[in-house]
C-alpha cells in the first residue's frame, strides 16, 4: 500500500470458509496448512484472500489463491472381491479363459496405476486387464479344488499392494450326463427314371429329459462403469447354473436386448460381460441389458437377467461459452462495483464436473473483476473515456476440481463518454480589423474553444447572442469562423463589439458555456459616390431650346477625408450628337445642341460622379431621357397613282387616298385631303376623307393621263399641310371602229461623225405618218408623242402597241 502509517498498514484475512485446513497470518500473509489434507477427496482448493488496510475508511482488494493438493501413496489396491469361486472342466486347454478380476486404486497417476500377477504354475494373469486362463495341465484327479493368490499393486515409488484368492474347482465332464448314440442312414430317392438317390448318415445324441432351465442367482444386477474407461474393459461376470447334466447343464449367454448400439458383448461360455465401444455419459447415463443364459438341451430353456449398466460421469468436457466473443457497454466514471457483462457457460458434465468457474486470464485485471461463481463483470477502477474508449479482457471458464478442463473467450467492453467538461476559449479577447466595405462572405477570423471530453460531448457549437446577431456579421457553428453578412456600416463607427458563447450540443442550462468578446475595427477605405438612385428617367420636347435644363442628379460619398468627398459629375456615354452635357459641380443637365425625335426618340446617357482622391472612387448612374413629339412634320401622300376607265359616269368612286406622318398621334391624323387646282376639279371632285370620284365623262382618245396636285393635312395643334401628286392613267374602253395600220419603217442613214448618238425610235399615228416629238423610253407614254432611247447597237424588229407603230432603226 503506498499510504502512510495507517493508510498503509496491510492486514490478511480469508473470506471463504475452509474447512479448516489452512490459516492465514494476519500480519505477515504467510499461509499455512492446519488440518489433514486428503486428495482423494478434495483435490483442490479455492481461497479468497482480502488485503486491508487500516485508514478511515479502510480500503481492500482481494485475490483468489488456488491450493492443488498433490498425491502421496497412501492408498493400496483393493479387488472388488476377496474371493472368487469358479467350476471348469478338467483337461481345459492351456489358454483357455476362465476369469478376469478388477482392483481398483483411487491414487493418481502412476501411484493409482494396477498391475496383476499370480503365484500358481497352473494359471496366468494378464498384468493389465487381469484376465485369469489356464497355464497348466488341470486334473481333477490329482487336485479337484485349486486355490491361489491373486496381487494387485501399484507402480508408486514405495508400491503398495492387495491380494484376493481364487478358487476353481475341477468337474469331470464324462461324470454329467448318460448319452445314447444313435446312428441312422437317411436315403432320398427321386422319381426319375432310373430313379437315383444318395446317402447320409445321422448321428443322434440321447440325453436325458431337460428338466431344468439355466437359473441366475438373482433377477437384477448393476453394474457402475467410467464413461471414459476404454473397450476390453470386464465389467462383470454373469453366472447362472443348471441343475441338468450333460448337454442340458451346459449353458451359453447372449445379450438379448438393450445392446442397439453394440457397446457390450458377453462372453458365449464364459458370461464375461465386456465393454466394446467406448461410453459417452452425456448421450446415454445407463443402458438396461437382458442377458439370456440358454442350456443346450435338445429343447433349450433360457433363463434372463436383466443387467443396468451405469455409466459414471468423468469430467470428460470443458465448461464452454455461449460466445466465443463478448461485447458490453459501460459508462466512464461508474462506481466500483457497477455490472458490465453476466458471462453465460455451460459443462454438459453432471455434478461436481458441472460446477463451473470463471476467472480474468488477460487484459486489463486492474480495471475489472469478475465473480467467480456467477460470472459477473463489474468495475474495479474509475473509468476515463479520455484516456482509453476499449478495453480487451480474456475470461476463463473452468471446472473448479479439474482446472484443466477450460475454455476462454474474450471480452470488448466500450466505454462511453460523459459531458464533464465544459467548453472553454482560447482567450477572452479576440481582436480583428476588417474593410469597412468588404463584401458578404468575407472571412473575418475565428474563434477556438476547446472541450476536453472527447466523442459527440467534445464536439464545441458557437452562436452569437443579443444585438451581436445585428452588427452584419455571423459565425459559423461548427468552426467558428467569422463573416460578413451584412453592410458593416450598419453598426456605426469604426468598430464593432460580438458577444460569441462556445456551448455542447443540446439546450443551455446555465454555466454550461465559455464566452468571448470579439472587437472588430472597421478600416476606413475611398467609397466610391453613390448617386440617389441607380436610374433616372425624364421627358424633354423636342422643339426645347438649347440651354434648357433637363434634370439635376445629386450623388453623396460617406467619407471623411476632405478629398474623398469632393465630387465631380459628368457623362461617361450614351451622349449621341452631344445633345446635353451637364455641370460637373451642381449635377444640372442641359440641351447642348437641337433635338428630333423623328431622328433619335431615346437617349441612354451614363453619368458618373467620381470623388478627388490620389486614385478617385467612381459611381454611375443610368439617365433615361425620352424626347416628346411635337407636331413638326407635315403628311406625306402615300397614294400617288390610280387608274380610271374612260366614259366612266359622274360620280364613279375611282380611288381612295392615304398619307403618313412622321409625328406621333395626335399630330398625325385623321387627315384632310383637297384638290388644289382648279383644273383638277374640273375632272374629279375630292372628299375631305380622300375619296376620288369622276365628276364627267373622260375620252382616253384625247386624254390618257392626268396629274393631280393634293394637299394633305395632319390633325396636329398647329396643324401641318404638304402637297402631294397623284398620277390617274385612263384606261381604253373599245368605243371606236377598226382601222387599217400602217408599217413605216423608216431607215436612216447617219454620217460617221453621229455614230456616237444613241440610235431613236419614232413613233407615228395613224391619221399622220410625220415624225412626232420624242419622249425619252423611261417615261410613260402620253397622247402620241414619244421618244425612246435604245441600245447602241443590234437589229430591232417591228413592235405594235395599239394604235401606234413602232418603226425602228438599225445602224452601225
Amino acid at each position: 500500500d503506498l499510504d502512510r502509517e495507517l493508510n498503509g498498514h496491510v492486514t490478511y484475512y480469508l473470506q471463504q470458509f475452509t474447512e479448516n485446513k489452512f490459516s492465514l497470518d494476519v500480519s505477515s500473509g504467510q499461509l499455512s496448512v492446519t488440518g489433514n489434507l486428503d486428495r482423494e477427496l478434495t483435490e483442490r482448493f479455492i481461497l479468497c484472500v482480502t488485503a486491508s488496510d487500516k485508514g478511515h475508511p479502510p480500503l481492500s482488494s482481494s485475490m483468489n489463491i488456488t491450493v492443488i493438493v498433490t498425491d502421496v501413496n497412501d492408498n493400496s489396491p483393493a479387488f472388488t472381491h476377496s474371493t472368487y469361486n469358479i467350476t471348469v472342466d478338467e483337461n481345459m486347454p492351456r489358454g483357455a479363459d476362465l476369469l478376469q478380476v478388477t482392483a481398483t486404486d483411487p491414487d493418481k497417476s502412476i501411484n493409482g496405476q494396477i498391475r496383476y500377477s499370480v503365484a500358481s504354475e497352473d494359471f496366468h494373469i494378464d498384468s493389465v486387464t487381469g484376465l485369469i486362463s489356464v497355464a497348466g495341465n488341470l486334473d481333477r484327479e490329482k487336485t479337484p479344488l485349486c486355490s491361489f493368490t491373486v496381487i494387485a499393486s501399484d507402480h508408486g515409488s514405495n508400491p503398495r499392494s492387495g491380494t484376493a484368492t481364487v478358487r476353481v474347482k475341477l468337474r469331470d465332464p464324462a461324470n454329467q450326463c448318460e448319452t445314447t448314440v444313435m446312428v441312422t442312414i437317411v436315403s432320398p430317392t427321386d422319381k426319375g427314371m432310373p430313379s437315383l438317390s444318395s446317402g447320409v448318415k445321422a448321428n443322434f445324441l440321447i440325453t436325458e429329459e431337460n428338466k431344468f432351465a439355466p437359473k441366475f442367482s438373482t433377477l437384477e444386477m448393476t453394474f457402475s462403469i467410467p464413461e471414459d474407461q476404454a473397450p476390453g474393459f470386464v465389467i462383470g461376470r454373469l453366472t447362472a447354473s443348471d441343475n441338468d447334466q450333460g448337454v442340458n447343464g451346459l449353458i451359453k449367454y447372449s445379450i438379448a436386448s438393450g445392446n442397439d448400439k453394440g457397446y457390450f458383448t458377453v462372453g458365449n461360455t464364459t458370461g464375461l460381460l465386456s465393454l466394446v465401444e467406448s461410453l459417452d455419459f452425456e448421450m446415454d447415463s445407463f443402458h438396461v441389458l437382458q442377458i439370456y443364459g440358454q442350456d443346450a438341451g435338445w429343447i433349450s430353456k433360457t433363463g434372463s437377467l436383466n443387467v443396468l449398466v451405469q455409466v459414471e460421469d468423468v469430467n470428460d468436457n470443458p465448461p464452454r461459452f455461449c460466445n466465443t466473443i463478448f461485447f458490453a457497454t459501460v459508462a466512464e466514471n461508474s462506481p466500483c462495483g457497477t455490472e458490465v457483462l453476466k458471462l453465460n457457460a455451460t459443462d454438459v458434465d453432471t455434478g461436481l464436473n458441472a460446477e463451473i468457474n470463471f476467472s480474468i486470464d488477460d487484459g486489463h485485471t486492474d480495471m475489472f473483476a469478475v465473480d467467480q461463481q456467477s460470472g459477473i463483470i463489474t468495475v474495479q477502477e474509475i473509468l476515463d473515456f479520455e484516456m482509453l474508449q476499449f478495453y480487451e479482457i480474456t475470461v476463463r471458464a473452468f471446472n473448479l476440481h479439474d482446472t484443466d478442463h477450460f475454455s476462454l473467450a474474450k471480452v470488448y467492453i466500450n466505454v462511453t463518454g460523459e459531458n464533464e467538461y465544459l467548453p472553454q476559449f482560447s482567450k477572452a479577447h479576440y481582436n480583428f480589423a476588417i474593410s469597412e466595405i468588404a463584401p458578404k462572405g468575407t472571412i473575418v477570423g475565428y474563434v477556438t474553444a476547446t472541450d476536453r471530453d472527447l466523442g459527440c460531448d467534445g464536439i464545441v457549437n458557437y452562436l452569437l447572442v443579443a444585438n451581436s446577431k445585428k452588427r452584419g456579421f455571423k459565425i459559423d457553428g461548427n468552426t467558428g469562423v467569422i463573416v460578413v453578412s451584412d453592410n458593416t456600416k450598419l453598426c456605426g463607427g469604426s468598430f464593432t463589439l460580438l458577444h460569441v458563447l462556445a456551448k455542447n450540443a443540446g439546450i443551455i442550462y446555465g454555466f454550461d458555456v465559455d464566452e468571448a468578446l470579439i472587437n472588430i475595427t472597421l478600416l476606413d477605405v475611398n467609397n466610391p459616390p453613390v448617386f440617389k438612385s441607380s436610374i433616372y428617367q425624364t421627358h424633354i420636347r423636342e422643339d426645347v431650346l438649347v440651354g434648357t435644363s433637363v434634370i439635376t442628379l445629386m450623388a453623396e460619398d460617406s467619407d471623411t477625408v476632405p478629398e474623398w468627398n469632393q465630387l465631380l459629375i459628368e457623362i461617361e456615354d450614351g451622349n449621341t450628337n452631344q445633345s446635353f452635357s451637364i455641370n460637373p459641380n451642381s449635377g444640372v443637365v442641359l440641351v447642348a445642341s437641337p433635338l428630333d425625335r423623328e431622328t433619335l426618340p431615346v437617349y441612354n446617357i451614363t453619368i458618373i460622379a467620381f470623388d478627388s482622391g490620389q486614385t478617385p472612387a467612381t459611381g454611375s448612374t443610368q439617365l433615361v431621357i425620352i424626347v416628346d413629339d411635337v407636331n413638326d412634320n407635315g403628311p406625306i401622300l402615300v397614294t400617288t397613282k390610280g387608274y380610271v376607265t374612260e366614259n366612266q359616269p359622274p360620280g364613279r368612286e375611282i380611288l381612295a387616298l392615304n398619307a403618313t406622318d412622321l409625328d406621333l398621334p395626335p399630330n398625325q391624323g385623321p387627315f384632310t385631303y383637297q384638290l388644289a387646282h382648279e383644273d383638277s376639279r374640273s375632272f374629279f371632285t375630292l372628299s375631305p376623307m380622300g375619296v376620288l370620284t369622276t365628276k364627267k365623262l373622260i375620252d382616253r382618245e384625247h386624254i390618257t393621263e392626268l396629274y393631280l396636285p393634293v394637299m394633305v393635312q395632319d390633325s396636329g395643334t398647329p396643324p401641318m399641310s404638304s402637297m402631294g401628286t397623284v398620277h390617274i392613267l385612263v384606261l381604253d374602253q373599245n368605243d371606236n371602229p377598226s382601222h387599217i395600220s400602217y408599217v413605216l419603217m423608216i431607215k436612216l442613214t447617219i454620217p460617221a461623225s453621229f455614230n456616237t448618238l444613241p440610235p431613236k425610235v419614232f413613233f407615228f399615228s395613224n391619221s399622220c405618218l410625220k415624225c412626232s416629238q420624242m419622249i425619252p423610253l423611261q417615261q410613260p407614254p402620253s397622247g402620241n408623242k414619244h421618244e425612246f432611247s435604245v441600245p447602241s447597237a443590234g437589229f430591232f424588229k417591228y413592235i405594235y402597241i395599239r394604235l401606234y407603230c413602232i418603226a425602228l432603226y438599225n445602224y452601225l
